[in-house]
């Protein structure tokens, strides 16, 4: 699997879409689950498994997760979050 990391910084109340493209052969969602996960100082949290947002995140209906096939190997996982 190989994916490509980028930071963002955005001002309060700004909307942003992140992408997570891989390829792999032979990928499965339920043995190889997508997931994002919010990073703050040394707390990791949960934000999303495949296309399920985690609460809190959830309860927010700023996170959307999609996922997409673009080659038979080659995939692409985003996250949208609204201001």
């Amino acid at each position: 699997m190989f994916t490509r990391g980028v930071v963002l910084v955005l001002n309060s109340g700004q909307s942003t879409q992140l992408h997570c493209e891989f390829t792999m052969t032979d990928f499965n969602h339920f043995n190889n689950p997508v997931v994002w996960q919010k990073s703050q100082r040394h707390e990791h949290t949960l934000v999303n498994v495949l296309a399920t947002i985690e609460p809190p995140f959830l309860d927010t209906n700023r996170f959307h997760a999609s996922f997409q096939i673009l080659q038979t190997t080659r995939f692409r996982m985003s996250l949208t979050i609204a201001s």
